[in-house]
């Protein structure tokens, strides 16, 4: 039986990540999965007839600099996958109106606030408080990254 010193559990994104990270560091992981797959809600399914796909649709931080980008540049995968901009992220269809999420949280600001303009302060009050946490996580991510 072939020696491994890492059992990391769980097939899922963040296990497959860790096993992948481990291995580049010179350990030999174990991965045990549970599901008949791997991937965890990265793959789809299928049930009477109908295909389900469970995947994250996407996924940020992939730019030089973000989080994203200092996990795969370690692992030398940059090189072989394409990372495409979503633009926009998605579109809400509702009977009385439609709402396009931009990737640019300022032209989606714009949208709302052209779409609800009474709504102003509160949506640029709103989308600030993201844009804090967003800087709050991704400050938490990148000190974890670098110890």
């Amino acid at each position: 039986m072939e020696r491994r010193d890492v059992i990391v559990i769980g097939a899922g994104l963040a296990g497959l990540s860790a096993a992948a990270h481990l291995a580049t560091e010179g350990h030999r992981p174990l991965v045990l999965e549970h599901h008949a797959v791997p991937g965890g809600f990265a793959h789809e399914f299928t049930r009477r007839g109908f295909r389900f796909e469970v995947a994250l649709h996407a996924l940020d931080g992939a730019g030089p600099g973000g989080w994203l980008y200092g996990m795969l540049k370690p692992l030398g995968v940059l090189d072989r996958i394409t990372l495409q901009r979503l633009e926009p992220l998605y579109r809400l269809r509702l009977p009385d109106f439609e709402v396009t999420a931009h990737a640019d949280v300022n032209e989606y600001r714009q949208e709302l606030v052209d779409l609800f303009p009474g709504e102003a302060e509160g949506i640029t009050g709103f989308l600030d408080a993201v844009k804090r946490v967003g800087r709050d996580v991704g400050g938490f991510a990148r000190d974890r990254a670098t110890g």
